[in-house]
């Protein structure tokens, strides 16, 4: 069975806006594609689930009965209508999350995307994508949040409405974008950027995995574009910035 897609979202603090922008993305990888879409890996349709970890300082535990789950005041719940098909709730002291969250990601193995809110998780998972919210001018005090900024691929500010031009952050969403029932432009952005990175993080572990003395074949390359599902001149560019020669050239495609 095919591990399913790890993504996490962390901030640099409490109620910065995790579960929203977490419940806005599922909304929008849950909607059909837009038929001009560019989306590789994100492209949906996509079963999703998703994490909720919460801090408690004595018990730990899993939680994923429906009752739970979905009560009107949790977050879980906002997954949950979003259109994540499971949700899971994940309570715990930060000693004891290493060894829930193998437990909780094999519960979902079997759906094509995990999102993760929880700047802890982020330690721990090693996921393929990681997304940190920040405001501009807050402090990130915990150590977690120091973390998570510093093992995040997209760094995301949102906003009351217009970005900030001042912004730290890689892209910014006004908040407007998140509540709304509907896929928004913001939000696209904001995928759209994702898929770009996920997509370069597989291609760079591919290549280098099946290169061999910094040389690869012209078909294994081949096989590798095809496998992610992209043009045959991004794998040639990506070769060329980690500098594995493309051997046995067939096609002239390199």
């Amino acid at each position: 069975m095919t591990r399913p897609l790890i993504l996490c979202i962390g901030g640099e603090k409490s109620n910065i806006g995790k579960t929203t922008l977490g419940a806005a993305f599922i909304r929008s990888l849950a909607a059909p594609s837009p038929p001009d879409s560019t989306l590789v890996l994100l492209k949906p349709p996509k079963r999703l689930g998703a994490i909720k970890y919460t801090k408690t300082a004595f018990y730990a535990s899993i939680t994923d009965a429906p009752h739970l789950i979905t009560q009107p005041d949790k977050d879980t719940a906002e997954y949950h209508a979003a259109g994540a098909e499971r949700v899971l709730w994940i309570q715990a002291p930060p000693e004891e999350l290493q060894d829930l969250l193998p437990q909780a990601v094999d519960m979902l193995s079997d759906l094509d995307i995990i999102l993760v809110e929880g700047n802890s998780p982020i330690e721990f998972l090693r996921p393929d994508g990681v997304i940190c919210i920040v405001r501009f001018g807050a402090a990130s005090g915990k150590p977690s949040a120091r973390k998570a900024l510093q093992l995040a691929d997209l760094i995301v500010s949102i906003t009351a409405e217009q970005p900030l031009d001042a912004s730290p952050a890689d892209i910014s969403v006004p908040l407007s974008n998140l509540s709304s029932g509907a896929a928004t432009d913001g939000m696209h952005r904001l995928i759209q950027r994702m898929d770009d990175i996920l997509i370069k993080k597989k291609l760079a572990a591919l290549l280098t995995e099946r290169a061999e003395n910094g040389r690869i074949t012209c078909t294994a390359a081949r096989a590798v574009a095809e496998e992610i599902g992209i043009a045959y001149a991004l794998v040639g560019a990506a070769a060329d910035e980690l500098k594995i020669k493309v051997k046995q050239c067939e096609l002239g495609c390199f």
